[in-house]
Order: structure tokens, then sequence, then C-alpha cells
């Protein structure tokens, strides 16, 4: 009886480590401009695999996006680059947070938004499968 239990018990503990260790996966990035100023020269790159998403022109009130395959979340940091009101602006070393709650069921889409200030607000959000 002893043996039967501490079985169950391992397989237990080993099955909630696999969950634990699932990784998270995405398939898509979206850029938006909540200024009332046109993006230009916008790219996102990460530092990890050099992977680039580019978008020329961004209009006010309106978004970039790039949906692919999907691919496993590995963490990288990430580059973003834009031009606004003239000025060129960058942020290194950008890591995107998935919340404790986040579903590893469907992928998860990264959202970088330039506010009217011109700062970012960046987070994830399930996407679509």
């Amino acid at each position: 009886m002893i043996k039967l239990s501490l079985t169950f018990l391992f397989s237990l503990v080993l099955s909630s480590c696999a969950v634990i260790n699932e990784p998270y996966y995405y398939n898509e990035v979206v850029l938006r401009n909540n200024t009332n100023e046109l993006l230009t020269d916008v790219k996102i790159q990460s530092m990890k695999t050099n992977r680039m998403i580019s978008c020329a022109n961004i209009s006010p009130g309106s978004q970039c996006s790039d949906k692919f395959a999907k691919r496993k979340y590995q963490q990288a940091k990430l580059s973003i680059s834009w031009t606004y009101r003239g000025q060129r602006k960058h942020e290194d070393n950008i890591v995107l947070v998935i919340p404790e709650n986040m579903s590893r069921d469907i992928p998860l889409r990264g959202v970088l938004i330039v506010n009217k200030d011109g700062t970012l607000t960046i987070f994830v959000e399930p996407g679509q499968p």
C-alpha cells in the first residue's frame, strides 16, 4: 500500500511539473499608434534571433500587425525603434511579461502601443489560434 501511494504521489508530482514547464507560444505582434501623429520607420527586433517586424508608416489611431505560425516564446529581449514628431526614439532590452493566469492553450499576441506622450505600453493578450 505504501509503495502504491508513493508511486501515485511521484506520478502526481511529475505531472504537475510538466504543467508548470509547458512553454507559451505566440503567433502575432501588434503595433498600435495611439498618438495624433504619423509614426514612421517602426521596427521591432528580437535581440536573440534577430527576427524583425517593420512598418513603414502607422497612421494615428491605427495599427500594424504581423501574424505567423505559432512560435515558442523564449523571453528574448526586444528592441523597438520609431520616429515620432521628427525624432528617432528607441527602447532596448524589452521583455514581455506573461501574467501567471495566462492560458497556455492558445498562442499569445504581443502588443506594443505608442502613447500620445511618446511612451510605450507593452503587454501580452490571448491571440487567435
